[in-house]
């Protein structure tokens, strides 16, 4: 079982807390919930998966797709994370920097550069 607690605003951070086994019975609500407020227009969410006691390969997709959202969307997500139930999961699948992962809300400014400095537009490989 999972639970979302009520987001909250950290600066221009919209935060959303997360508790309980993230697996492919609350995933899916997780996720649903989380592009819910992307889709609404937030521009830099911060999930919070302190509280996560147990993560799965379907709460990894889970993860990957809001980040994928959040791209598609030009906006940022950042997950904060420091129980070795999850981080050992996000670093055997090589995502802890991909997913820039923080151990707290206040280690955000530093995993990544504010969004204005970033260069979204395609890249075009040399021939």
């Amino acid at each position: 079982m999972i639970t979302l607690l009520d987001s909250s605003r950290i600066g221009p951070h919209t935060v959303v807390g997360v508790t309980g086994e993230l697996d492919v019975a609350s995933a899916p609500t997780m996720r649903d919930n989380l592009l819910a407020l992307l889709n609404r227009g937030a521009e830099s969410l911060v999930v919070d998966l302190r509280g996560v006691t147990f993560i799965d390969s379907t709460g990894v997709g889970s993860l990957l797709r809001i980040h994928h959202r959040a791209g598609l969307l030009g906006a940022r997500v950042h997950f904060v994370a420091d129980q070795q139930a999850v981080l050992r999961v996000l670093e055997l699948m090589q995502l802890t920097r991909r997913l820039h992962v923080t151990p707290s809300v206040r280690d955000i400014g530093t995993c990544c550069p504010p969004a204005e400095t970033i260069d979204l537009r395609p890249r075009i490989a040399a021939s």
